[in-house]
């Protein structure tokens, strides 16, 4: 399930990029777009587990990003301020969902598998057990509360910092510590079941 990170832009050209979209410059904004849309899609893709969403969203998260540019903190890391504003989209897009009563499709389910599997590297001598094992992890992770859920995606799935972590969840780091231990003991439970035949 764990699906590689792009690599972290250099700071000292994503700097530069930066002051210039911020004055306005619409080309430098489009080469942080470039440097970030991998990274924000890949998250956004282990929320929606639809590529189509998580490509309207990764869009709707830089059309974002462009208007409140002016108000961004640039002492604070770009890439986390990005993360949040993709993880704040996907949360009014849930509650959009969840007053029409609608739920993730079994397409969408089978979608995100294929994504997954495409994205990691699908090898053949995988066994059934590991992709039942993976499929379940999946869910779990899926069914985990929002904020369990956006601490474990970053700092298991992503590897990245608790620093990371609390800026983008506007936590201390203290507190995305306990939320990826709590994520990790529900996952634990609901994943016992695949894991007692497992050597």
């Amino acid at each position: 399930m764990k699906l590689a990170s792009p690599p972290m832009p250099a700071p000292a050209r994503e700097h530069d990029w930066l002051d210039q979209a911020r004055s306005g410059d619409l080309a430098a904004f489009d080469q942080l777009v470039l440097l970030h849309h991998a990274a924000v899609h890949t998250f956004l893709l282990r929320q929606t587990r639809s590529h189509a969403e998580a490509e309207d969203l990764a869009q709707e998260t830089f059309v974002r990003a462009w208007r409140a540019l002016a108000r961004f903190d640039a002492s604070r890391p770009f890439a986390a301020w990005l993360t949040r504003i993709a993880w704040n989209l996907f949360l009014d897009r849930e509650r959009v969902l969840a007053r029409r009563g609608a739920m993730h499709s079994l397409d969408a389910h089978d979608e995100h598998s294929a994504a997954l599997s495409s994205a990691a590297g699908t090898d053949p001598r995988v066994s059934h057990q590991e992709r039942e094992l993976d499929a379940a992890l999946d869910a779990s992770v899926a069914k985990l509360p929002e904020p369990l859920r956006l601490a474990f995606v970053l700092r298991v799935l992503e590897d990245r910092s608790y620093e990371e972590v609390a800026a983008i969840a506007g936590v201390k780091p203290a507190t995305a510590r306990t939320q990826v231990a709590q994520a990790r003991e529900r996952l634990e439970r609901a994943l016992a079941p695949y894991l007692e035949d497992r050597p």
